[in-house]
């Protein structure tokens, strides 16, 4: 299997990114929460030890957030929203079947909507970030 990281920006609220993180299971690939809290909440929301959490009380805005985890070179990166809830086979499961389809660019989920794409490093060294 490839080099796989979740990368969720965020800044609120705290339901939506605790739900998240717990909807994905067990650790399963690296996960990073970009907090663009103004008072780093997320680290006050005893999320796993699994996931890591960067500080950004400035609030980088959604485009350099995502790019705090492209810069870090895994093969397939996700980008994903605080909103998404996995399903019973969690982040695990849904990395399974994206690393049977995606391809070094990336993969493209049609639903649901913008809340979730997987980014390829080939598409990043093609076009930068």
């Amino acid at each position: 299997m490839r080099t796989w990281l979740a990368v969720i920006p965020w800044i609120g609220p705290d339901s939506n990114l605790v739900q998240c993180i717990q909807s994905m299971g067990s650790e399963s690939i690296p996960v990073l929460v970009i907090d663009n809290s103004p008072d780093g909440r997320a680290r006050k929301l005893g999320l796993p030890s699994w996931v890591e959490i960067e500080d950004y009380a400035c609030n980088l805005g959604i485009a350099p957030s995502m790019n705090r985890g492209l810069i870090r070179g895994s093969e397939q990166t996700i980008l994903m929203s605080s909103s998404i809830r996995f399903g019973i086979g969690g982040l695990g499961g849904f990395v399974d079947v994206a690393d049977a389809t995606a391809d070094e660019f990336g993969l493209q989920i049609p639903r649901p909507g913008n809340h979730i794409s997987v980014i390829g490093k080939a598409t990043v060294d093609r076009i930068g970030l």
